[in-house]
């Protein structure tokens, strides 16, 4: 007898948005000229050592990860995110690649300076 049903890999993206709908962090995400829209993915605040000229410092680092599900368009440093947990400022994503796994966008963000 022939499995004729779903198979699990033709889930995942389903799977990947599902997941950053329950499990993940809410943002506002606006493509380059486009709407702010509300979605959900994973928002990892880590800290990065940074060189200056007196020495090093510890600066904020934000890693973001979308699911492309949901953000189908590869994000550029054009586009602009602002995080429900720190209201009122504006990021852009930088270093933009896809995740290990290929469902997901992968990015830091940088602060926008008004």
């Amino acid at each position: 007898m022939t499995w004729t049903g779903p198979r699990l890999e033709d889930m995942l993206d389903d799977l990947a948005t599902s997941s950053a709908d329950i499990l993940g962090d809410g943002l506002f995400y606006a493509a380059p000229g486009g709407q702010r829209l509300p979605m959900r993915g994973y928002v990892d605040f880590g800290e990065q050592q940074q060189d200056i000229q007196t020495g090093k410092v510890i600066a904020q680092d934000i890693r973001v990860e979308l699911p492309i599900a949901t953000c189908p368009a590869r994000p550029t440093g054009l586009a602009r995110l602002t995080i429900n947990a720190l209201p009122g400022l504006v990021f852009k994503p930088i270093d933009i690649v896809r995740s290990e796994d290929g469902r997901h966008w992968a990015f830091n963000l940088e602060k926008v300076v008004a």
